[in-house]
């Protein structure tokens, strides 16, 4: 029997990948839901200041091994080997350096001193993590994203189980911290009783310098990554308190479920498979934008949710009113929701063509804008000024990538244009007509579910048409899903080969 096309392969293994985070997001809300209603703002502030410091240290410490080894087309098992002696070393340190840290960490944010010890909680999994069996990139590097999505997820699955029984059990922020810990434990033992071959200790100073030519550069691109996604934390923490720290994670929490359930899908299966198509600039140019403009259409959808009925999605995970203040919040968080969907679509395009200076170099940007924009913004506008600092910095910088990856593929800026620029406005109509409902519905229908339902109804609707209207060109959402599920009837954009010629021409 011959192999399934790589499209429809890479759109299974998607919907694999988001069936698998879906059980990993559905603990996050179920973790939220207890922090709402177990923790209080500060504790959870405190909880929240630990967790970024620790997420920095890995990001200023992480060789970016797994992005080095898969965007290789085929793994080598000597290659894995010394690719998982150099994390173990890593992990060692970075744990050891983090427990004796900690102290001095915690007084550098003015911190209660609850903040150290979960730091030292936290530094046990860098140890841990750093001993998993490597060789299970291997499943996902020849596309076998059923059992690798079971295998790569079960630790982080286990962890945040942990940490909603913990929260609810304990009634206390240590659960949070922990819950990493135990999802790390989980993650090796698995690896190495299930995956095959297991590694084995191997220096070779050749294949190290070579994983590390690369890795350099992923690594200070993750480090500038992480920063832009957390300085926010670190400043409001700084600056505000951990009780606005809180507030404002909550918010942040609230506002990314979605849409980080797609994003950490969509990069999970489109590296490799960008890694099959670099060789073949036309059908990669058009996987491309088929999956910018898919991301960039359900990211929408998230948005006009975030939009409609922020103050009822606040009241709906937290369950308690002292959580109200974040919802104007997630109304200024939707530009950087809709932003991250884009960056997550196009980053792994710039990794696969061997561009990793580039990537770093978009990140130092996006550094170097949000710094001051979130200065500004906390200095006029507090909490909501910092949620609106991140959302201006994140757009200007997604236009850049976007901007640097139509010179590397020569994309069709109309294409482009369309995927980017479509979804947003289908939804703010969307959310029009949810707002007019509400206003003129008689009372009975008057709900915001009933809002929402409408406003969703019109948007998908709109996109929809448009894409049937548009020969192919802007990927229909119906047509995905009937290809992921081997139906017939898929849309001509589900077929890269039919793609016109002008569609990943300047």
């Amino acid at each position: 029997m011959s192999e399934p096309p790589l499209r429809e392969r890479v759109t299974r293994g998607g919907l694999i990948a988001i069936a698998g985070n879906l059980c990993i997001k559905a603990l996050s809300l179920a973790t939220l839901l207890a922090v709402g209603r177990f923790l209080s703002v500060e504790g959870y502030g405190a909880a929240a200041l630990a967790l970024t410091i620790h997420g920095v240290s890995d990001a200023v410490t992480g060789l970016a091994l797994s992005s080095a080894l898969l965007r290789q087309q085929r793994l080598e098992p000597r290659t894995i080997d010394v690719a998982w002696t150099m994390g173990a070393v890593r992990g060692a340190l970075v744990g050891v350096g983090l427990w004796l840290a900690a102290p001095v960490l915690a007084a550098l944010w003015d911190a209660p001193p609850e903040v150290c010890r979960y730091l030292r909680v936290l530094a046990w999994s860098f140890p841990l993590i750093g001993v998993a069996n490597l060789h299970l990139l291997r499943y996902r590097s020849e596309l076998r994203f059923g059992v690798s999505i079971v295998l790569e997820n079960a630790g982080p699955v286990a962890g945040q189980l942990f940490a909603v029984l913990a929260v609810a059990l304990w009634r206390d922020p240590v659960g949070l911290v922990a819950g990493p810990v135990a999802g790390a434990a989980v993650a090796v033992v698995l690896s190495w009783a299930v995956v095959r071959p297991r590694p084995r200790p191997r220096l070779d100073l050749p294949q190290a310098r070579e994983l590390w030519r690369f890795a350099r550069v992923l690594m200070v691109h993750g480090v500038l990554s992480y920063c832009t996604i957390n300085a926010d934390d670190l400043l409001v923490a700084k600056l505000l308190g951990v009780g606005a720290l809180g507030l404002y994670a909550f918010a942040f929490r609230v506002a990314n479920a979605g849409v980080t359930l797609v994003v950490h899908a969509l990069y999970w299966v489109l590296l490799p498979a960008y890694a099959r198509l670099q060789d073949d600039l036309p059908r990669l140019a058009a996987a491309v934008c088929s999956a910018l403009g898919a991301i960039t259409a359900l990211n929408a959808a998230f948005g006009l949710a975030l939009v409609l009925a922020p103050a009822e999605l606040v009241l709906l995970v937290g369950g308690q009113a002292r959580w109200l203040p974040a919802a104007p919040l997630l109304v200024a968080l939707v530009p950087y929701v809709l932003a991250r969907g884009a960056n997550a679509s196009l980053a792994p395009v710039l990794i696969v063509r061997d561009r990793p200076a580039a990537l770093t170099a978009i990140s130092a940007l996006h550094l170097a804008l949000l710094l001051p924009l979130l200065l500004a913004g906390v200095h006029l506008g507090g909490l909501l000024g910092a949620a609106i600092g991140m959302s201006l910095a994140a757009a200007a910088v997604a236009g850049r990538l976007v901007a640097r990856v139509r010179r590397e593929l020569q994309l069709d800026w109309r294409r482009l244009l369309g995927a980017l620029g479509l979804p947003p406005l289908l939804a703010a109509a969307g959310a029009l007509a949810g707002a007019l409902f509400g206003l003129l519905a008689p009372p009975v229908l008057d709900s915001w579910l009933v809002r929402l339902a409408v406003g969703l109804a019109v948007y998908g609707g709109l996109w929809e048409w448009l894409c049937a209207r548009s020969g192919g060109v802007l990927p229909s959402l119906l047509a995905t899903a009937r290809l992921a599920l081997g139906r017939p009837g898929a849309s001509p954009a589900s077929a890269p080969a039919k793609m016109p010629p002008g569609g990943a021409g300047g």
